[in-house]
């Protein structure tokens, strides 16, 4: 995953992941990709540390082949890549379900991480 794409070829960008048995529908959900200087993969969640930024985009969408999950941004934190948060796979019972997206802050080998949460507030089937 930090090196190849979806199909397992070979890719600099790597592809977004989330923890191994991890599910799209547990109520704590991490998705981790690359900070790329390019903007791509998770390169462009730095602007949400920008107040300005984050109210003018207060929303996001999580799509996949079976539904599109609508995300309200609540915030952003700089994490250690060895917060407990991290370890812990265990789903904790939430009324909210909640994505997290991470990605490195800085260059190769950096332990801070950059986390931007949001709160599902709508699920539908895709198309």
């Amino acid at each position: 995953y930090l090196t190849k794409d979806f199909e397992g070829a070979y890719s600099p960008l790597g592809s977004i992941f989330t923890f191994a048995g991890a599910r799209l529908s547990d109520s704590q959900v991490y998705l981790f990709a690359h900070n790329m200087a390019s903007g791509q993969m998770f390169g462009s969640l730095k602007q949400f540390t920008d107040e300005a930024f984050l109210t003018a985009n207060p929303e996001a969408y999580l799509y996949t082949p079976e539904r599109v999950r609508k995300l309200k941004v609540e915030g952003w934190t700089y994490l250690q890549a060895d917060d407990p948060c991290f370890s812990s796979r265990e789903s904790q019972a939430q009324d909210t379900a909640r994505v997290t997206l991470v990605t490195c802050v800085g260059y190769f080998q950096t332990p801070k991480r950059l986390a931007v949460n949001t709160k599902v507030v709508e699920t539908r089937t895709a198309f």
